[in-house]
């Protein structure tokens, strides 16, 4: 495995929030230039900021495998990512080789146990610190519940992976010759591990302590772990201990749906109690990977224009009376925006838009229809995109930054009425998914009265790819409900907008590709230089 050796960085500027607000001002340290591993657990401040770097390691769904981050319903533009990423992430064709998937995709391996490798050498670190026991107990909780992130963050894509949990010498080859725990006790640690954590961990963090790992935020994690583990096996044990803690972070009454669905991506004030674990983005790129707005803004507007998503994704956003357009009295094929759900003008730009005050060209000869050679679908991503950014290429130098979402509160309800529906419940499911739909400035209506498990099951499924649309959700979802062959497969359709001689327009569609799936892309193949530093190392099927 490619680790680093462990360092600790003179300049702190990792951006982990796990409850939206400015960086914390806990991580305002003596400087720690020239500061050796040994004596990081000298001091619990110096211990801190250590902890600090390893909140930086938390993945960024708003910045990484444009095919992943696009959830499947989007098709990017190859000059913004580069012909591998288009021809292997969205056509299904990646393998174990190297240069197979760009932008950390296929390095999710060693990136994630790499900075496990460094939470396990944090734990180290305090347990044999002569720090007092209620110091070490909170220390303990959050680098565990860290650890526990970046695992999950594995067996999401590749399920069983070696379960380590001590440090490994650099120096000792054979630690690295270590084999696949199972999924099921992959899975089963990590849950384990976040339920634990979430012991000693406080209700909420305030001052300049905002932003460290709270109780909610291990216990939310959990239920989505769980989650992983019922609807992978069909556990219905694991699906009621989901609802039950999903209960409990309820009861801790410390989130809540953010008023705005456009702009909470930018509120990192106090009021913002939506994020339960996401991630501040500073003026950078990250990881090697370009920023968001940079990749996604419209081409028009000094972008990339790299997102376009599929008439396939807005054809599933309803119309404001709850139906979809196809059955609605409301949709007007020649006015096909007009009474949407709210959350479609949030995500996604269209004809009729704007874009810094200026109207957007999506019809055949605009200047939005053709995006580097490739074929416009109609659209831009508009969620997360942040219109007051002068340059998007000196995106670096400014300080604007956003919050990207890793677990929200409106995910958490979806997952709670999710374990709810599969246990039974499906009333009581209804419930949670109608808040989702009643957020202030969404206001859709509810759901319909007296569906059954298999109708609540298809709303539930439906209300997660319209409301965590982009989010990388997606992504993960229709692998876990084994379902991705049946919606990643068939035509990928955008819209093809005319403009008349009078300054009108018609509306209809066109077909852009159309995609195949075969059921071994459900996982990630491990990386070949993997298997071959490592030969106890199983590779997953089809690879």
């Amino acid at each position: 495995m490619n680790y680093k050796s462990f360092a600790i960085y003179t300049t702190l500027t990792a951006g982990i929030l796990l409850q939206g607000c400015e960086k914390s001002k806990f991580l305002d340290t003596a400087p720690l230039n020239a500061i050796t591993a040994a004596s990081v657990f000298s001091k619990p401040e110096l211990a801190k900021a250590n902890l600090l770097t390893i909140y930086g390691l938390m993945p960024q769904y708003l910045g990484r495998g444009g095919g992943i981050i696009f959830d499947m319903n989007t098709r990017d533009a190859a000059h913004s990512f580069g012909g591998l990423l288009t021809g292997n992430l969205r056509g299904n064709n990646y393998n174990a080789g190297a240069g197979s998937m760009e932008y950390n995709l296929g390095g999710q391996w060693a990136i994630n146990f790499e900075n496990i490798r460094q939470a396990n050498t944090f734990l180290a670190g305090v347990e044999g610190s002569s720090f007092d026991e209620p110091v070490k107990k909170g220390f303990r909780s959050e680098g565990r519940f860290l650890r526990a992130a970046f695992y999950l963050e594995l067996y999401s894509f590749y399920r069983g992976v070696p379960i380590i949990t001590t440090p490994q010498s650099l120096q000792d080859s054979a630690a690295y010759k270590v084999t696949r725990n199972t999924a099921a006790e992959t899975i089963q640690f990590i849950v384990n591990e976040f339920e634990e954590a979430s012991a000693d961990l406080p209700v909420q963090w305030k001052g300049e302590d905002k932003g460290r790992a709270e109780k909610g935020a291990s216990l939310a994690m959990e239920v989505r772990a769980l989650l992983y583990k019922a609807s992978l096996t069909n556990d219905q044990a694991a699906y009621q201990q989901a609802a039950a803690v999903a209960q409990r972070v309820l009861d801790l009454n410390t989130y809540s749906l953010y008023p705005d669905y456009g702009k909470m991506f930018f509120d990192k004030s106090d009021n913002n109690r939506e994020f339960i674990v996401a991630y501040n983005t500073e003026p950078r790129q990250i990881n090697g990977a370009p920023d968001w707005a940079l990749v996604n803004a419209p081409e028009s507007g000094g972008a990339w224009g790299g997102g376009m998503p599929s008439q396939n994704l807005v054809d599933q956003f309803e119309m404001t009376d709850g139906k979809l357009p196809a059955v609605s009295p409301l949709y007007d094929p020649q006015d096909p925006y007009k009474n949407r759900d709210p959350r479609f003008e949030a995500s996604i730009y269209h004809q009729g838009s704007t874009f810094k005050g200026v109207p957007l060209q999506f019809y055949v000869g605009g200047k939005d229809y053709i995006v580097g050679g490739n074929q416009s679908t109609g659209y831009y991503i508009k969620k997360a995109i942040d219109e007051t950014i002068a340059n998007y290429y000196e995106y670096g130098v400014t300080s604007q930054h956003f919050l990207q979402p890793i677990l929200r509160y409106a995910d958490l309800l979806l997952m709670y009425a999710e374990a709810l529906n599969e246990t039974g419940k499906t009333d009581d499911a209804a419930i949670y998914v109608n808040q989702v739909r009643a957020r202030p400035g969404v206001n859709m209506p509810a759901l319909p009265t007296g569906l059954n498990e298999k109708e609540m099951r298809e709303k539930i499924r439906h209300e997660r790819q319209i409301e965590l649309n982009f989010e990388e959700m997606r992504y993960h979802d229709i692998r876990r409900w084994n379902i991705a062959k049946e919606v990643s497969e068939g035509p990928l359709y955008g819209a093809k907008i005319t403009r008349n001689g009078d300054g009108s327009f018609t509306y209809g569609t066109q077909l852009i590709e159309t995609r195949t799936f075969e059921q071994k892309y459900t996982l990630l193949p491990i990386p070949q230089e993997e298997i071959n530093k490592n030969p106890n190392i199983e590779q997953n099927d089809g690879f």
